[in-house]
């Protein structure tokens, strides 16, 4: 009963934060009505049940499967279901500020996709039917292995098991299912770090659209993209709450590499300046 209080007052806590930021200017393109359903929402789990067909279970993965999706979904069964759940509200909801595809970053016809960090594989089922090719580029082996398990039947997706940053090299990841990240601890999973460059850019693919979510490296993915980037002005869509100042920086940085981008920075967070999302496309 202790615990379900402090979840209860961690949450209204968090919600007065964003009321409190909204209110002092930090708005990121939500507007009243926005602020206002997500303060007066219930619960993620009830929604994310509410786009789930069917769990069950198959060695070591549970077999999702979702509405309006033919395909099932494997997770590893080591994880909590609940952080899945979490990810179906951001990605399947058009409310979601968390959500990578705007109006104006959406997957279409013919976009060859990176999506970097694509951990569960939710937004690259989402969108594999409706690109060319997409490259779902995951370091963490549990997932790698799941992605393999969903997508075996499919020739347009590769699986590329790499960390990705600005420069080439190794690194360990932390062993937190959805939230792993890179750093400096040897306690971690040992990676191999790549580039965007490297992977497109010098093998010549056309990457059109670049998705990230990357528990803070997203800058850095996008500094390790660089001729990628001016060679074929990709829509762009990243997750910023990370990082206080990474919202800032990647506007700078994609305007410098083009002015023409188009950058739209989107949803309230506890913390003051600093959106969820930032999407960037060329006109």
């Amino acid at each position: 009963m202790k615990t379900m209080r402090e979840n209860a007052a961690r949450a209204i806590n968090y919600r007065l934060c964003i009321l409190a930021n909204w209110l002092a200017g930090s708005r990121f393109n939500v507007s009243v009505l926005e602020l206002t359903k997500y303060l007066l929402k219930h619960g993620f789990e009830s929604k994310a049940r509410s786009m789930v067909r069917s769990v069950g279970e198959e060695t070591d993965y549970y077999v999702i499967r979702l509405k309006d999706i033919e395909v099932p979904l494997y997770y590893p069964r080591g994880l909590q279901l609940l952080d899945f759940y979490q990810v179906i509200v951001e990605q399947c909801f058009p409310d979601s500020w968390h959500k990578y595809s705007c109006d104006h970053t959406l997957v279409e016809d013919g976009d060859i996709v990176a999506d970097c960090g694509a951990g569960e594989g939710l937004f690259a089922l989402i969108n594999i039917a409706k690109c060319k090719r997409l490259y779902a580029i995951e370091p963490h082996p549990s997932f790698v292995d799941a992605l393999s398990k969903t997508f075996g039947g499919h020739e347009n997706i590769e699986i590329l098991p790499f960390a990705l940053s600005d420069r080439l090299g190794d690194a360990f990841l932390s062993d937190a299912g959805l939230t792993s990240s890179l750093g400096v601890s040897i306690e971690g999973i040992p990676v191999k770090v790549t580039t965007i460059d490297t992977l497109f850019y010098e093998r010549s693919v056309p990457c059109t659209y670049i998705k990230g979510d990357l528990e803070g490296f997203d800058y850095l993915m996008l500094k390790g993209a660089e001729n990628t980037i001016r060679e074929n002005l990709p829509k762009i869509a990243v997750t910023t709450y990370h990082a206080t100042n990474h919202a800032e920086l990647i506007s700078r940085y994609l305007k410098k590499i083009c002015p023409e981008y188009n950058i739209l920075e989107k949803g309230v967070t506890n913390v003051f300046r600093k959106p969820i999302m930032l999407h960037a496309w060329v006109d």
